[in-house]
């Protein structure tokens, strides 16, 4: 009986765990959805594009998903004017939204 009611609680706790492994689970558990979800989730994991407004960050959201629709790879994306590469080529900013955005306005980019 001891090892029944262990297995049921790892069970749970990983069944809980499993609630919030992606990030679409993640924003589910938050409770937030739409232009709230992906500003929540943006903000934090942006670096200078932080200081730009709400609106023009959703924009360039929805922006990354006409970009991904006509084919162009998440690392390739370049949303900010004057946006600096990374050592790797790579635009921080500009991959973050693009990211999230997917997450959010656009899940079908993953396909």
């Amino acid at each position: 009986m001891k090892k029944m009611g262990w297995i049921g609680v790892i069970a749970a706790v990983m069944l809980l765990a499993g609630c919030a492994s992606t990030p679409a689970r993640a924003q589910e558990a938050s409770g937030l959805e739409g232009d709230a979800a992906y500003l929540t989730e943006l903000r934090p994991r942006i670096g200078a594009a932080a200081a730009l407004p709400d609106a023009e960050l959703i924009a360039l959201g929805y922006t990354a998903c006409a970009e991904f629709a006509t084919g162009t790879a998440q690392d390739a994306l370049r949303l900010i004017d004057g946006e600096a590469a990374t050592a790797t080529g790579k635009y921080a900013d500009s991959s973050a939204i693009g990211y999230w955005a997917a997450v959010t306005y656009c899940p079908e980019a993953w396909d």
